[in-house]
């Protein structure tokens, strides 16, 4: 019998060891599909809420003045304290939706799964060795891959934005300020719709990628599928529902040969 070690592995994983995958903790997982989610769900906040968030701003302002003619009284650095920390609690409750988008986007693919054991720090994968391994395996090597080319197309996308509203930026300092916050708004919408959008496009490249990857990480040798059907054939239960299934295909077959009688 040939080595199963020395076969190539050219089949697909079985149920039982996607099973089993699950049970350790792997699952395929899209880090992109996360970020383009914080990213959608900052657009859609941010842009909701500016007007929120100007007020926060207009009211902190006045506050500081106000305050500023009381420095003397003791109370006053308290009250000013409660009162910017209510401002800022304002603030960020209303960028809660950012961290939930990413964090039930992470579950994209592979869905929900929850291990205790995967909390406790695993000291038998510190090892020099199997980092190097992992270093030029394929899944880096393809992750890698994606970070450079995603990089530069990130960067070329900033270098455009800036070089074309650069001029605009700029302007935004000799505006009022209500006006500034206004179109300051605009170009923050222009500018991160773009992203928003190169993001969710790295998100749908990269589901079926983390879904291939996995898949041929845990894929199997013939005689690795082998040893594993001989091994259920000899449990209990599957014998068991072997004999049902003979049992009910003998049955079917009966009916088939004995007619109905007439009467």
């Amino acid at each position: 019998m040939a080595d199963s070690s020395s076969e190539e592995k050219t089949e697909k994983p079985s149920a039982q060891k996607l099973r089993k995958a699950r049970e350790e903790g792997q699952l395929p997982r899209s880090k992109d599909m996360g970020l383009a989610a914080s990213l959608f769900a900052a657009f859609v906040v941010i842009s909701s809420s500016f007007p929120w968030y100007a007020d926060f701003v207009r009211e902190s302002f006045i506050s500081v003045h106000q305050y500023a003619q009381e420095i003397n009284n003791p109370d006053a650095i308290g009250q000013f304290l409660r009162h910017h920390l209510l401002i800022l609690g304002k603030f960020i409750l209303t960028l809660l939706p950012m961290p939930a988008a990413a964090l039930l986007s992470s579950l994209v693919p592979g869905g929900w799964l929850f291990l205790p054991k995967k909390i406790l720090p695993d000291f038998s994968k510190i090892s020099p060795l199997k980092g190097i391994r992992r270093l030029f395996s394929s899944e880096h090597l393809a992750e890698t891959g994606k970070m450079t080319v995603k990089s530069a197309v990130v960067l070329v996308m900033l270098w455009v934005s800036l070089r074309n509203n650069f001029a605009a930026f700029l302007g935004l300092q000799a505006l009022p300020f209500k006006l500034a916050m206004n179109d300051g708004l605009s170009l923050y919408a222009s500018v991160m719709r773009n992203f928003v959008i190169l993001f969710i496009f790295f998100a749908l490249l990269d589901v079926p990628l983390a879904k291939a990857l996995f898949t041929k990480g845990l894929k199997m040798t013939k005689q690795e599928l082998k040893e594993e059907y001989k091994n259920q054939e000899g449990k209990p239960e599957v014998k068991a529902r072997v004999r049902r299934l003979q049992r009910q295909l003998a049955m079917g077959q009966i009916r088939k040969v004995v007619p109905r009688p007439t009467w």
